[in-house]
């Protein structure tokens, strides 16, 4: 677990590398846009359980790989997870 002061210099960290959040920022955007379409009340009605079940297995290994420190870029990991 995170102490206080590894938290702060985590987040001063991200907040300060602008590298890191061009990097990531459009990747976020593009997978948040997909997710829209699917994740609302209507459209899951609509949908069969397989289909359901394959794009909930879709969004949760993408978000998986987009969190994963190791498949970052060396630049642009934490100093608090070293490669």
């Amino acid at each position: 677990m995170l102490t206080d002061a590894q938290i702060k210099e985590l987040l001063e960290w991200f907040v300060t590398s602008s590298q890191t959040y061009n990097a990531w920022i459009e990747k976020r955007r593009q997978a948040q846009e997909e997710n829209h379409k699917w994740i609302q009340p209507q459209v899951i009605k609509a949908m069969s359980d397989s289909e359901l079940a394959q794009r909930f297995i879709e969004s949760a290994i993408s978000t998986r790989k987009s969190l994963d420190p190791s498949r970052m870029p060396h630049n642009l990991r934490s100093p608090l997870n070293p490669p």
